[in-house]
């Protein structure tokens, strides 16, 4: 299953939120280590920098693996955040 969730809060910021139920980021086949960023990620964290440095808004994003009680993984969550 997949969630995506839009929020705005008072400060003008837009959080863009996407989780899912899968396998997490560790049993991914072929995914990288968490030390070694995918290209797809890394080019983006660059063009979010960019983006923040030449219009002066604030635009990040998280990758999180999501946990049970016993540290199993439970899917991946994406959070994107952009100042309006």
């Amino acid at each position: 299953m997949i969630r995506i969730a839009f929020s705005k809060n008072e400060d003008g910021h837009l959080t863009i939120t996407v989780a899912d139920n899968g396998f997490g980021l560790g049993k991914s086949a072929g995914s990288a280590t968490k030390s070694q960023e995918s290209h797809g990620l890394a080019i983006l964290r660059r063009r979010l920098a960019l983006s923040t440095q030449q219009e002066g808004k604030r635009r990040t994003f998280d990758l999180n693996e999501n946990l049970d009680a016993n540290s199993n993984a439970t899917g991946t969550q994406a959070v994107l955040c952009i100042e309006l």
